[in-house]
């Protein structure tokens, strides 16, 4: 079997998994694609930018603009949406996205290790990961983040092992930055990257300052319309306050509990 064959049965499997569950969530339970919180927010939020221009996840008048979600995820429902896709439809789509992943996995592998065989079993691994499979059929951003992240990466390499491509570099600069309006706990990826420019890479230090500050630049490119947005609407250049949700709702009551002295069989989880 070659190469090709190979691959193909990878995709395969990856695609049979998931809609697998995508038929059993449709026959089973059809509205189950939007059962999740955070789903119908982001649906609410994409409707909003259809009808109404506005990035808001209020479904009756004020629409009030919205500071914890970052843009792409929306964006990219919105876009389907217009394309005429319901959520199903939508889900498929992401089915789609996340099989591709796993192709993006094998060619990763092999550009890294050289070894067919582990990009083959990369690539498997992916194909049976629960998580991506589960994922994949809920409107969430898992399945976009991990699609554009490793695409990015894949693309870094190619720049090391070819370092005068420099479109490479450029490409992966503007999927990390896509990458963190998906998810905005990437941020601090790009630091790390640049990083392991300078560390690994035997080139001339300004050569590689040349090459980390517009891989930087390109980042900020990508993300600075969203901060101009923020600073506009919400009179600060932030990218999100979900980690701000975050402590609020999953440890300010730990936090209030100790600093009050309230023993652990006498709090309740409100």
């Amino acid at each position: 079997m070659n190469h090709r064959k190979r691959i193909f049965s990878i995709i395969v499997f990856a695609l049979s998994l998931r809609i697998l569950l995508f038929i059993g969530i449709r026959l089973n339970n059809p509205e189950g694609f939007l059962t999740n919180t955070d789903s119908i927010q982001y649906w609410q939020i994409a409707e909003n930018i259809l009808n109404h221009s506005t990035f808001s996840p209020s479904s009756t008048p004020p629409l009030l603009p919205d500071h914890s979600r970052t843009p792409l995820y929306p964006l990219f429902i919105s876009f389907l949406k217009w394309l005429g896709l319901s959520v199903q439809g939508i889900i498929f789509f992401q089915i789609l996205v996340s099989a591709a992943t796993c192709l993006i996995v094998i060619f990763l592998t092999y550009k890294l290790l050289g070894s067919w065989k582990s990009a083959y079993l990369a690539g498997a691994i992916v194909a049976f990961d629960i998580p991506s499979i589960v994922y994949s059929n809920s409107l969430l951003t898992e399945t976009v983040f991990t699609f554009l992240l490793t695409l990015s990466i894949l693309f870094l390499v190619l720049h090391f092992k070819e370092p005068e491509k420099i479109s490479s570099l450029l490409i992966s600069g503007v999927l990390v930055g896509l990458s963190i309006l998906c998810r905005p706990i990437s941020i601090f990826l790009p630091l790390f990257i640049v990083l392991l420019i300078f560390t690994f890479s035997q080139r001339p230090k300004f050569y590689l300052f040349k090459r980390a500050s517009l891989y930087l630049i390109l980042c900020f490119v990508v993300v600075s319309p969203w901060l101009v947005r923020n600073q506009i609407v919400l009179g600060t250049p932030i990218l999100s306050t979900m980690g701000y949700n975050n402590i609020l709702y999953y440890r300010a009551a730990g936090v209030y509990a100790v600093k009050q002295g309230i023993p652990l069989s006498n709090r309740r989880i409100c």
